[in-house]
């Protein structure tokens, strides 16, 4: 999986923070409460949201799972063919000649081998836990966009709440 496929749209948003815009838009776009700067929404409408906010997040922790997974798969891999060439190193100086000079021809050759195989598999390693720590810092960002925004969110939500409350027992009281 490319990094640029966890949950990313050709803009570069995930579809969680795409939903934040549109919970974000509601708000603005609301009807103003005359006198106060509150606003109000069809509460119908941010649930919806909400609801599409949670169904969202389980998928883009999944795939950073599958991301996590594809790193350990590639380093067994990575491990496996370093195995590999190991072995096939050790059977091809086993095969050769004892003679002495065939003999150390393979085995240089032989650690020649290994060598370019430790160097390789290092390689892929590093270049596996770069990218894994791409994904994951990517998905950490998002989440944390994500959190920030539902605790905007949220306190207006209540501010709103608290607010109507306080104008129906006025009313009540008049």
């Amino acid at each position: 999986m490319a990094l640029e496929d966890l949950s990313m749209r050709r803009d570069g948003k995930s579809s969680v923070e795409k939903i934040l815009d549109k919970m974000e838009n509601l708000l603005e776009t609301a009807k103003r409460i005359p006198m106060t700067n509150k606003a109000m929404i069809d509460p119908d409408d941010f649930f919806v949201l909400i609801d599409r906010v949670r169904t969202e997040i389980p998928l883009e922790v999944r795939q950073a799972k599958q991301v996590t997974g594809d790193r350990q798969r590639m380093l067994q891999d990575t491990e496996l063919q370093c195995r590999q060439m190991m072995d096939d190193a050790q059977r091809y100086v086993a095969n050769l000649s004892t003679e002495k000079e065939v003999y150390r021809l393979a085995q240089e050759k032989a650690d020649e081998v290994l060598k370019e195989a430790q160097q390789k598999a290092q390689e892929l390693r590093q270049e596996a836990l770069a990218y894994a720590d791409d994904v994951l810092k990517q998905l950490e960002q998002n989440m944390r966009q994500f959190s920030q925004s539902m605790d905007k969110t949220i306190s207006s939500v209540q501010r709103g709440r608290e607010e109507l409350k306080s104008y129906r027992e006025r009313e009540g009281e008049a």
